[in-house]
């Protein structure tokens, strides 16, 4: 018997010593992870201000390559794109995703120099604040009883983290809006292949975008409530899942979430709203300038009879505001009126140019020609609502990269003075046709005509 029971103690035992040695090695794995985790923590702040610093200089520089990819999807997209407003929506949502990113690193920038002084001075001064030297009442030092350089430190370190991650987070919700713009339009630009005369696209496309933006937004303000209702919840599953995938969610709802978890919810509230609001003036701001800011000044924005648009002049037209047709200047000198009309490809939709090709074919003439002939077919120009037929030639505009037509219209029997010219493009649609003003110009000649 007492065999039996020392054979058992020592079975026990040897197990007991096992079961701490496997202990004692996944401690010590775990207590390894830690560590390394925490000298990550502790250096983040090295990768964060290169990181800062190295995309600040190109965040700078990409407006205005946005600008030229919004002059691309004017000129060469799909006619959706290009008579819609969803071009100038995503130009808008990408420089604001790019305005936040830069506020965010600068702010990011700023807390970052605060901290290095702070721990600067912890080093130097490691006692802190020396208030016996201050010889100042308890009532004024005991606003700094807990502020000690090593507290502030830490809160700083908390503040530039999250304001880092902050700002990844925001771009990247931004990024989300854009690609389910763009999936939406893509759907839409298939059904106008599939349908060329369905009359609502606008109003599906309209229905899908502004249902998917409230749909987030109100899951964005009130922090997840649609997923927590029993009910709706269930059915709500399906579009969930489809709109994380077309949201980019994988790529930040971690930090969304851990956002979320961490910290107080008035205070998630506070800042999803000032940021909605934010982003709601910026927004509209962008897509049509002056829409918040000259709310309260005299300025035109838009009227034709009273605006001198800059991009329908070619000395003072950027790539990125081209107008549908330009001239030289509004000052014109001469008896000769330049007149050039970018060909913008998406307006080939509804111009019927498989009509016009076959009907101008001639074995006599080339493909070129038979080309040129339908673009002066579909187009017309009118000075002071005189309409009068011209021959243009194709010609590439490499100050605009763009191609187009060019008109040389004799003004030599206007007056001295004001003058206004129109452009006209043929439009095609299922019940009616006609020449669709495209272009309206203001210009001022200046020489008189030459019977004076």
């Amino acid at each position: 018997m007492n065999g039996f029971c020392k054979s058992e103690l020592v079975q026990e035992s040897t197990d007991l010593l096992i079961d701490t040695i496997f202990l004692m090695k996944y401690k010590n794995e775990d207590d390894k992870q830690p560590g390394w985790l925490k000298r990550v923590q502790e250096q983040s702040w090295e990768p964060e201000l290169l990181i800062s610093g190295l995309i600040l200089f190109a965040l700078f520089q990409t407006p205005d390559l946005i600008d030229l990819l919004n002059q691309h999807l004017e000129v060469s997209a799909s006619d959706f794109f290009s008579n819609s407003a969803v071009n100038e929506a995503i130009s808008a949502l990408l420089k604001i995703s790019v305005y936040v990113l830069i506020a965010g690193f600068i702010t990011h920038i700023f807390l970052r120099s605060v901290w290095v002084a702070y721990a600067g001075l912890s080093y130097i001064y490691k006692d802190g604040i020396n208030f016996s030297e201050l010889s100042l009442p308890e009532m004024y030092t005991g606003h700094f009883n807990n502020h000690s350089y090593e507290n502030r430190i830490k809160s700083l370190e908390k503040v530039c983290s999250g304001m880092f991650s902050a700002s990844f987070l925001f771009f990247m919700i931004i990024l989300g809006l854009i690609s389910v713009g763009v999936i939406i339009s893509l759907v839409i630009i298939f059904i106008m292949t599939l349908f060329p005369g369905f009359q609502y696209v606008d109003t599906v496309a309209n229905i899908l975008l502004i249902s998917t933006g409230l749909l987030f937004l109100i899951d964005l303000l009130t922090l997840g409530i649609i997923r927590r209702i029993p009910y709706i919840r269930t059915l709500y599953y399906p579009f969930y899942k489809i709109g994380r995938l077309m949201m980019l969610a994988p790529m930040y709802e971690d930090i969304y979430y851990g956002f979320l978890s961490n910290n107080k919810k008035w205070k998630l509230g506070a800042i999803s709203i000032l940021f909605c609001v934010s982003f709601t003036i910026a927004f509209m701001e962008l897509r049509v300038p002056g829409t918040i800011t000259s709310s309260y000044e005299l300025s035109v924005n838009s009227d034709d009879g009273a605006l001198l648009y800059h991009g329908h002049y070619e000395d003072r037209a950027q790539a990125a505001s081209l107008g549908r047709s330009m001239i030289p200047s509004d000052i014109i000198s001469g008896q000769v009126l330049r007149i050039f009309i970018p060909h913008f490809i998406s307006n080939e939709s509804n111009v019927g140019v498989k009509e016009c090709l076959e009907k101008e074919s001639n074995a006599e003439l080339s493909d070129d020609q038979v080309k040129l002939n339908c673009l002066n077919e579909i187009h017309q120009i009118s000075v002071n609502d005189s309409t009068s037929s011209v021959k243009g030639l194709y010609q590439y505009n490499s100050k605009f990269d763009v191609n187009g037509l060019v008109y040389w219209h004799d003004i030599s029997h206007l007056s001295r003075g004001a003058h206004i010219l129109e452009t006209f493009r043929w439009r095609s649609y299922r019940d009616t046709s006609f020449y669709q003003r495209i272009a309206r110009i203001e210009f001022y000649k200046e020489s008189k005509r030459l019977s004076e």
